[in-house]
């Protein structure tokens, strides 16, 4: 019997603004990835690492759109597909499925209070509601609150905090749950809960200034430490709301108990008579907007006039800064009438406004540690850390990120539990991370998760067996390696870590199919009309040299023999341009290569010829900064041909050719045309076998005598080689094989007995040929559901055969085949739910250096834009 091991899980973090979390109570870190949530881990050096043993938390069938804490041991999440999700992480397993309202939901907060769990969501037409447990540890939620905003809520603008009281005139000290949420109005509501006898929120003000969406919201309680004295007049207790918005601002309100802040030259006298006003004005205004008055906040940045154009804006609009004080009753209650003694009430003002980005705001995140900092997110490719460095007023400690380059924007940002990390989701997919060496001094940590953002529609090993290229939708074709050195770091279950460690292709159409040439040749078909060929770079061989991945990068080929040590994508291009080795020395006669390394391995257009030869750090994979522009493949040259945008492609060293398809409606389009690997000109177009278009071909892979195609027309086609006349001629086709699209076609192996074919009628057909080309049913194999991609593993004399069938609903299934020769007795030893969505391309790899002989590797890339890597003994 075989046993199936995962070794490894990569997949793109979601482009949403609360798209992940790290938890406050232990070193998970959680990302959203379309419709799962994967959990990363801190390994030995810093970094995060998915560990492909844990179980990923699935079970929304819409992306997910918004995360947040409950507790310790418990995540929510809110989906596309209208319902909110509770997950234990203690034991990976989902605990609640709650409903919100009729739409898609995206905005999620959760918090303990008064040991109860509150959950908070809210939908894109404006429904708000509330959940609660009976007690803390129960997972059985209730509808506590339901109420309808007038703009929407913004998605990932909501947070949940404790509000102590400070101070309470000899009254017992008492807390409230305060709910703050933004609209799409610009606006920023702020709820408290009632907590008896309604458990009801009650809205207790608006707050206005920013001018767009605000898009991050984060609460912090001012502990009550040494760093608290010095820190503009912070108190113990006070509560720091921070809201970022569009408008590339950042709002620091404060809510506090202590009247002194704000009037500190104020008698007693003035001070009761003030509240008594600012009551009032309270009362009689149902949106809680007051009539209280604060000092203006200091607020101190490099880039102000930016800044002081706005408030010159707002005071001649409305003649004066808003940064009022709000009076809110404190505790809340819906009731007019109520016997218990009132609190002074809570003033709610403006504190600080930041600006230092330059784009839009998308994340904010507290410190969880002292002294206390703000990390903000935006559009404009950093994250700032901000401080309070002279304790009287907020200033930029420190920017990460990047200035220019291919990366796009940061999204969800947040701490580590112990203020020493940061971590921020990337436009690309990646997990950016960065460690703070000193107080102001960070650096960026190169293990970190990194995955495509679009459907993977291919995926295979390499010809040598080192790596697995994954080509996608969302424009990128990446190279996934594991480094065998003995510096490499092991994870948790002893397996060597894989990494992203190329970007051979980044390009402006969706990416469909991959295909080998020759060991360094290899071939990408995409949306377009054009194929196109890349060569392996010396600056790939090299790092694969130093990782260990392989013993030598003249595995590759010896360095003459590679066209460039690198590539450089021109701005609005699509062609990679080679970077030879002229360009190193040129480099190193203009610069010095030392020093220029350290000074500009990258630049925001290219990346130096130096930087590509290097070949990276060891067992260290590059940064995502560095895979965008240092770790391209040369393009050789474009095959032209085709009428509509490319769908397949093959190759075959044997032979020396490369065939592609592309899309058809007729049968003058539904061809396979054949090109030379050494010219890279067309030598025939083979017609006349499919009406639609052709959506796989392969050719035999050990003599290359035989093509096998597949279409959306449900038929096959085998062409044979003629030897005499030196080009493919038409042995047979096979209309209607299957009773829908045939997918997917794959070859027996070596011994090219038969082929099988995949289909949307959820079956999977062996076909038997001769040696004179006679195609014969040998099998029929069942699925659950259609079957999108199969692999077939049978090397060397062994009887048995095994076959991968990749499904929609997102399983693995692996079949064996009890008579290899002949294609029969078929059944299932594994059942793998590798995936969320239709598995696309499955693919084996035999462990050439593996101490025992069995042991193999199954790859597979999903829909939902993951890609897993298996490893499987005992196929014998």
């Amino acid at each position: 019997m075989i046993q199936v091991t995962p070794t490894f899980l990569t997949a793109g973090c979601s482009r949403q603004p609360a798209g992940a979390l790290w938890c406050k109570h232990s070193n998970h870190y959680f990302f959203a990835s379309n419709k799962q949530i994967l959990a990363a881990t801190v390994t030995a050096d810093k970094g995060l690492q998915v560990d492909p043993l844990a179980s990923t938390y699935t079970g929304h069938t819409q992306p997910i759109r918004a995360l947040a804490q409950l507790d310790s041991n418990r995540i929510v999440s809110v989906s596309a597909d209208h319902t909110l999700r509770v997950w234990s992480t203690a034991n990976n397993a989902l605990v609640a499925t709650l409903p919100v309202a009729s739409s898609p939901a995206h905005v999620v907060a959760a918090h303990v209070f008064n040991n109860q769990a509150w959950i908070v969501a809210a939908d894109t037409a404006g429904n708000v509601v509330a959940y609660t447990s009976s007690t803390l540890d129960s997972n059985a939620f209730t509808l506590a609150h339901q109420f309808t905003l007038r703009k929407y809520a913004v998605a990932a603008a909501m947070h949940i905090v404790t509000s102590p009281h400070s101070h309470a005139g000899g009254q017992q000290s008492q807390s409230a749950l305060v709910l703050a949420l933004s609209t799409a109005d610009s606006l920023l509501h702020i709820y408290m809960l009632d907590a008896q006898p309604t458990n009801t929120f009650i809205k207790c003000l608006t707050l206005a200034g920013h001018e767009n969406w605000v898009t991050a919201l984060d609460f912090v309680t001012v502990p009550d430490a040494e760093w608290t004295k010095g820190a503009a007049g912070l108190h113990p207790g006070d509560v720091l709301l921070a809201s970022g918005s569009m408008d590339k601002f950042i709002r620091i309100w404060r809510l506090t108990f202590w009247d002194s802040v704000l009037h500190p030259n104020m008698t007693k006298e003035e001070e009761q008579a003030d509240q008594q006003q600012e009551q009032q004005g309270h009362d009689d205004d149902q949106d809680g907007n007051g009539t209280g008055k604060a000092q203006p906040a200091v607020v101190t940045d490099d880039n102000t006039d930016e800044l002081l154009a706005s408030m010159l804006a707002s005071l001649q609009q409305d003649g004066q800064l808003s940064t009022k004080a709000h009076l809110v009753s404190f505790p809340p209650s819906s009731s007019t009438a109520t016997t218990t003694p009132r609190h002074p009430p809570l003033h709610i003002y403006l504190d600080s406004i930041l600006f230092g980005h330059d784009d839009w705001i998308h994340s904010l995140a507290w410190s969880p540690t002292l002294p206390l900092r703000l990390a903000s997110a935006s559009a404009d490719k950093s994250v700032l850390i901000w401080s309070m460095l002279d304790g009287a007023s907020w200033q930029t400690q420190a920017r990460v990120g990047e200035m220019g380059g291919a990366v796009l924007s940061m999204h969800a940002v947040q701490w580590a539990p112990n203020g020493t990390h940061v971590a921020a989701t990337g436009y690309s997919g990646a997990v950016h991370v960065w460690q703070e060496l000193e107080q102001g001094e960070w650096r960026p940590v190169a293990r970190a998760p990194s995955g495509h953002v679009g459907a993977v529609r291919d995926l295979l090993w390499d010809p040598l067996g080192q790596v697995v290229l994954s080509t996608s939708a969302d424009q990128t074709t990446r190279v996934w390696a594991r480094p065998m050195l003995e510096a490499t770091l092991e994870t948790a279950h002893g397996g060597r870590q894989w990494a992203e460690w190329a970007r051979p292709q980044i390009h402006g159409y969706d990416l469909q199919a991959l295909a080998f040439a020759d060991p360094r040749t290899l071939v990408s078909a995409a949306d377009e009309k054009v194929v196109r060929v890349f060569g392996v770079p010396l600056g790939f061989a090299n790092a694969m040299a130093r990782a260990g991945v392989v013993a030598s990068p003249r595995v590759w080929g010896d360095e003459q023999d590679m066209v460039a040590v690198g590539a450089n994508l021109p701005a609005l291009g699509l062609s990679n341009k080679p970077v030879t080795a002229a360009d190193t020395l040129k480099d190193k006669d203009a610069n010095g290569a030392g020093e220029y390394l350290e000074r500009q391995s990258y630049s925001a257009t290219a990346a130096s010829a130096l930087a590509m030869l290097d070949g990276g750090n060891g067992a260290d994979p590059p940064l995502e900064e560095h895979r965008l522009q240092q770790t391209l493949w040369p393009e050789l040259d474009k095959l032209y041909g085709h009428g509509y945008e490319c769908v397949a492609v093959a190759g075959s060293s044997v032979r020396g050719q490369v065939l592609t398809t592309c899309r058809a409606t007729s049968a003058e389009h539904a061809v396979i045309r054949v090109y030379d690997s050494r010219t890279w000109q067309e030598v025939q177009v083979l017609s006349g076998a499919h009406a639609l278009t052709v959506t796989a071909v392969k050719v035999a892979p050990r003599t290359g005598k035989w093509v096998v195609s597949a279409g959306r027309d449900r038929g096959w086609a085998l062409w044979a080689w003629d030897q005499e006349n030196d080009q493919w001629v038409l042995r047979q086709a096979k209309e209607k094989a299957h009773a829908r699209i045939i997918w997917d076609v794959e070859w027996s192996g070596n011994d090219e007995a038969w082929f099988v074919t995949a289909s949307r009628d959820k079956s999977a057909k062996v076909w038997r040929v001769s040696d004179a080309g006679e195609v014969a049913l040998a099998a029929t194999i069942p699925a659950p559901s259609a079957v999108m991609s199969v692999a077939v593993y049978a090397v060397g004399d062994a009887a048995a055969a095994y076959l991968a069938m990749g499904l929609e609903s997102g399983v693995v299934q692996v079949m064996r085949c009890a008579q290899r020769s002949e294609g029969k007795g078929w059944e299932k030893v594994a059942e793998l739910q590798a995936h969320t969505d239709a598995v696309n391309a499955v693919a084996w790899h035999k462990c050439e250096d593996a101490a025992a002989s069995d042991l193999v590797e199954l790859a597979s890339g999903s829909e939902d834009g993951s890609v897993r890597v298996y490893e499987v003994s005992g196929c014998v």
